[in-house]
């Protein structure tokens, strides 16, 4: 049986049309244009198509150190077949724990820096929502205060009122803008 083993052997290493190429080198040569459209042909795999050239020829290297390679073509599209499915199994284990359904995008953790700023963010929103809400001439009194940085004496002259209404403006706007603040956090 050895010696009929040795025969087929040969017989396949020795292709009488003189085509098909008969070292791993070879194969290389004519093989690698054919198996980069293999490997891009793969959506999720066709930014690695290159790489997954050079590693199915190393492990065909590989393999044929230490046996004698009598088809190196077949060889090479098994092993790239191979390359693919592990490439997959990687690509799936490294990415789809990454991916979360929508439904479960509020359980998310994110980092502390970046809850700091959300909550910021909703702060100012929910400050900007009770100053909307304010009395006109409260809210304008104290967005020349406080945006526009005038002095109680110059808005008194501005608009036209006293001193002491400027004064309490100020304080029913901080006041009604620390009611709506309180109100909302309890919802």
């Amino acid at each position: 049986m050895s010696a009929e083993r040795t025969q087929i052997d040969a017989d396949n290493a020795h292709d009488a049309s003189g085509g098909n190429p008969q070292t791993i080198e070879d194969a290389f040569r004519t093989e690698a244009p054919k198996l980069v459209r293999y490997f891009r042909s793969n959506q999720h795999l066709a930014h690695e198509a290159e790489d997954m050239v050079q590693e199915a020829f190393l492990r065909a290297l590989r393999y044929a150190e230490d046996r004698r390679v009598f088809k190196p073509m077949g060889l090479l599209r098994r092993i790239a077949k191979a390359v693919v499915v592990d490439r997959r199994r990687r690509y799936r284990s490294h990415h789809e724990d990454k991916h979360v359904p929508i439904e479960y995008a509020p359980d998310i953790p994110v980092a502390p820096s970046q809850m700091l700023d959300i909550e910021a963010a909703q702060l100012m929103e929910a400050i900007q929502r009770a100053i909307d809400n304010l009395p006109k001439r409260t809210r304008e009194v104290f967005l020349l205060h406080r945006v526009d940085g005038l002095k109680y004496s110059d808005i008194a002259n501005h608009l036209g009122i006293s001193y002491d209404t400027v004064e309490w403006h100020i304080g029913e706007a901080i006041f009604r803008i620390r009611c709506q603040l309180k109100e909302e956090r309890g919802r």
